[in-house]
């Protein structure tokens, strides 16, 4: 039936790009002590459609690979899932209002 056609992919990366507008939640793929590492790394998910950006909190020294920010838990473990069916696991971290980017 022509109703049960799924929506484009655009309009799932429009949904995504809702989700990420403020909030203090994100997926934290990785994190390493050269921002080279973490750089390669947020490019390589940004290739498979996630928002990733490298950021480090402050006080800490670490380049964090995140994806998101979200307002809720839910919202995060929803990204997490589809990431980790994407073949990445990642780590749901609520100190997003720290970082320094």
């Amino acid at each position: 039936r022509p109703n049960s056609v799924a929506p484009p992919r655009a309009d799932t990366v429009r949904r995504d790009v809702a989700l990420t507008q403020s909030g203090e939640y994100a997926v934290q793929f990785a994190a390493f002590s050269v921002r080279a590492s973490a750089n390669s790394v947020a490019a390589q998910l940004r290739s498979k459609g996630f928002d990733a950006r490298v950021a480090q909190i402050e006080g800490g020294e670490l380049y964090r690979v995140r994806v998101g920010t979200f307002a809720s838990n839910a919202d995060a473990s929803t990204m997490a899932q589809r990431m980790r069916a994407a073949g990445f696991a990642g780590i749901i971290v609520n100190d997003v209002k720290k970082e320094r980017r």
